[in-house]
C-alpha cells in the first residue's frame, strides 16, 4: 500500500467494477474524489493506494486526522471489491498503523455494502447528527449519471 498524489482511471476502473453493487450514492470516480478532497484547499487528506498482483487497483482510501476537531482518525470515503476483505484489512491496518490518535471513524449509510464489512470488523454503529443531503449543481449531469434512490425506513 502506498500514499498518492491522485487517482486517475485505475480509480475509475475500480468504481466500475463497484457502482453496480452500491444501492444509491454519489458517483464515486477520479474526477469527483479529486474535486472533493484534493481541490479543497481547507483540508489535508491523504489518499492510499492498494495494487493487486496483477497492478491493478484493489483498493483505495481517503483519510483524515483530526476529525471534528477531535483526535480522531477519520476514513471519509473508501473503495474496495466486496469480496475482497483481504483489501478492505489492509487499508485499515495501513491507516491505524500510521496513525498515532486515538481512534478510527468512518461513516456509512446503513444499507451500503462497507457497513456489514466493518462492523464485522469490530467497528460499532451509532447514532449521528450527519444528514444525508443531496444536492445536484452541475448542470451537465445527465439522468445516466444518476441512480435511483432506494431510502432506508427509519
Amino acid at each position: 500500500m502506498v500514499e498518492v498524489e491522485r487517482f486517475g482511471p485505475e480509480l475509475d476502473r475500480l468504481w466500475d467494477r463497484l457502482k453496480g453493487v452500491h444501492t444509491f450514492g454519489l458517483w464515486r470516480d477520479s474526477s469527483y474524489w479529486s474535486w472533493r478532497y484534493l481541490d479543497c484547499p481547507s483540508v489535508i487528506d491523504r489518499l492510499l493506494s492498494l495494487l493487486g498482483l496483477d497492478g491493478e487497483l484493489r483498493g483505495a482510501a481517503v483519510v483524515r486526522g483530526r476529525w471534528l476537531d477531535k483526535d480522531v482518525l477519520a476514513l471519509v470515503d473508501g473503495l474496495v471489491l466486496c469480496d475482497d476483505s483481504g483489501a478492505a484489512q489492509t487499508l485499515l491496518d495501513a491507516e491505524e498503523a500510521a496513525s498515532s490518535l486515538l481512534s478510527l471513524q468512518t461513516r456509512f449509510h446503513p444499507e451500503q455494502p462497507e457497513t456489514e464489512r466493518f462492523r464485522g470488523q469490530g467497528f460499532e454503529s451509532r447514532e449521528t447528527f450527519f444528514n444525508l443531503c443531496i444536492r445536484l449543481d452541475d448542470p451537465d449531469l445527465t439522468q445516466s449519471r444518476i441512480k435511483p434512490v432506494r431510502c432506508p425506513e427509519w
